[in-house]
């Protein structure tokens, strides 16, 4: 499907008033401007999902998280006991080492670090790693009815512990990368909950799963099932 009519069908089954997504992927050259540095990534997220392309490099994330997170660093000592110390996030800073080596964290392929709001002439979703929704509780309704239509995995959609970036970026790369069928709902962080509205998540679709579910947005709820055009027309109020 082409990203035009992506747009065209995103619109249609939630509303001309919906946030589009924003493509989160890498490149050898920047598509975007770089902001002015701020500690926390997701600060740049917003900025996109405004409509300003962001591209990052390495020195343009400064929390130290975030670039692990991001595929620019590996996991530390200090991070660990400051998830753990400071942040109190996990009981002990060996359980955050251990949570880390299990996340598997992909490495970025790429010097920069782009987020593109999806109506950008610089995006080409078969080159994002996926893409990512802020979203309000009626609007992630849609979303995991639409991610659970054609599978009956258990882990279809999930929400597991983690930072905001490794919701919205670590697991999006990481599943892209091979070929997994999950999508994963996240900013549950409480360090980022102060940057978002009360009611507001994120809904994150690798690219491998987002162009299976390309085929299934005419035939799910949301081509018009009466449940969700009440819920839909509380979207567009």
């Amino acid at each position: 499907m082409e990203k035009e009519t992506f747009i065209n069908k995103l619109r249609e089954a939630f509303g001309e008033r919906f946030p589009l997504p924003i493509a989160v992927g890498y490149s050898r050259q920047p598509k975007g401007l770089t902001p002015a540095k701020t500690h926390c990534m997701i600060k740049h997220m917003l900025t996109a999902r405004g409509g300003e392309a962001v591209s990052l490099s390495q020195d343009d994330v400064l929390c130290r998280g975030g670039k692990v997170y991001a595929g620019y660093a590996d996991m530390n000592e200090k991070i660990c006991n400051f998830v753990s110390g400071f942040e109190k996030y996990k009981e002990t800073p060996e359980s955050v080492a251990s949570f880390a080596a299990d996340l598997n964290l992909p490495k970025r392929e790429g010097e920069y670090l782009n987020f593109l709001r999806i109506d950008s002439p610089e995006v080409n979703l078969k080159e994002a790693e996926g893409i990512v929704f802020f979203v309000n509780p009626d609007a992630l309704a849609g979303l995991w009815s639409w991610a659970n239509f054609d599978i009956n995995e258990e882990d279809g959609v999930i929400a597991n512990f983690g930072s905001g970036c490794s919701s919205s970026i670590s697991n999006l790369v990481r599943e892209n990368r091979i070929g997994g069928h999950r999508c994963f709902i996240g900013m549950l962080d409480i360090s980022v909950r102060p940057l978002l509205h009360p009611d507001e998540l994120t809904f994150a679709i690798p690219r491998c799963r987002l162009e299976q579910m390309m085929q299934t947005i005419d035939k799910c709820c949301l081509s018009g099932a009466p449940a969700w055009q009440k819920v839909k027309s509380r979207i567009e109020a």
